[in-house]
């Protein structure tokens, strides 16, 4: 279930990015954006270039997404993970544990002892 909301996460923030920056164009210059878009009726060959550079952005997105998903799918089956409690077991099992001391607590880093660190590796 985790992995289907970082997939909906993802596209949401995918198609909301492309389409700020796609009104952020139509704001700064519409009379360039809208030439952009709509094609020239004297010349039906070509395509315009604001057309053409978002269906290829849009038809990039689409196979970027389902090769990546499709290769993580592939992957997981191979492997065999049904789930990320899965994934997340088998790397339990095969990665060094991480020992800490929960009485311990962290150093306080400030500007003067990170200015003497570097001060001392370079001597």
């Amino acid at each position: 279930m985790g992995s289907v909301f970082m997939v909906s996460v993802a596209g949401i923030a995918m198609i909301s990015g492309f389409g700020l920056t796609m009104a952020t164009a139509k704001r700064k210059h519409p009379g360039s954006f809208s030439k952009g878009i709509l094609p020239n009726p004297s010349v039906s060959i070509h395509e315009s270039g604001a057309s053409l550079g978002m269906r290829a952005l849009l038809w990039g997105s689409l196979f970027a997404v389902t090769g990546f998903g499709t290769l993580t799918f592939a992957v997981c089956k191979v492997m065999g993970f049904n789930s990320v409690e899965d994934f997340k077991k088998k790397f339990q099992s095969v990665a060094p544990r991480v020992r800490r001391n929960p009485n311990s607590e962290p150093e306080e880093v400030t500007l003067r002892k990170l200015h003497q660190e570097i001060l001392e590796e370079d001597t």
